[in-house]
Formats: C-alpha cells, sequence, structure tokens
C-alpha cells in the first residue's frame, strides 16, 4: 500500500490513491454525508463550555437515534459539520433532533429558541 507521504510519488499519484481509498470505503462503508448547518445567519449559541458539551452530546445522540455513524465533526460558535454514514434519507433526522433538543436547551438557559431556526 502506498503512503501518502511518499515523497518519490506525484501529488496526482497521491490523490490517486486517496480517491482509490475513498472509492474502496463507500462500497464497505458507505455512503457518506456532510451535513453542516448555516453559520452565516445564525446566532452564537456556543458561548460557554457548557454549551460545546450539549452540541456535542446532542449531536451524538441524534446520529444514533437515527442510525448512522459519525466519522468525525466539528461544533463552532453558531454552527457544525459532520461526515456521517448511512442512508440519505435518515440525514434530515439527525438534523431535526438535534434542531429540537437545541432550541429546548436555549430557552432553558433563557435564551432566544428560535435564533438558530436556520440550522
Amino acid at each position: 500500500m502506498w503512503k501518502t507521504s511518499d515523497p518519490g510519488r506525484s501529488y496526482s499519484e497521491k490523490e490517486s490513491q486517496c480517491e482509490y481509498i475513498f472509492r474502496k470505503a463507500i462500497r464497505q462503508d458507505g455512503p457518506f454525508w456532510h451535513l453542516c448547518t448555516s453559520g452565516k445567519t445564525q446566532e452564537i449559541f456556543n458561548t460557554k463550555a457548557e454549551d460545546y458539551r450539549f452540541s456535542i452530546t446532542n449531536f451524538a445522540i441524534s446520529i444514533h437515534e437515527a442510525g448512522m455513524r459519525a466519522v468525525t465533526d466539528a461544533h463552532m460558535e453558531n454552527h457544525l459539520h459532520g461526515l456521517l454514514q448511512g442512508p440519505e434519507s435518515h440525514c434530515d433526522l439527525v438534523i431535526t433532533r438535534y434542531i429540537r433538543r437545541l432550541k429546548a436547551y436555549l430557552k432553558s438557559d433563557g435564551r432566544d429558541p428560535l435564533s438558530p431556526v436556520d440550522l
């Protein structure tokens, strides 16, 4: 197996190997989906450590309930990204459950639960 850090190979060869590995993973484990919420129109909802903990836990629970698997995720102040594995039809379920819990959390913390409506 080639290593992508092999200095003797061209960029094109390294890229081809990465594509081969990804296509093999899709055939064996896929499909994969990039889920993200809009950060351009959102209020900042991750303002403290507890907010980040809630966001990460909420996302993990939502993914599990939808029967998907997280490959990776990233939580920013006003949006999140996740690379998920599973049926495309389950992606909406992940986001719907995440938003529902986030709104309840914000409301319980005395914040406007309608701010992140475009998540």
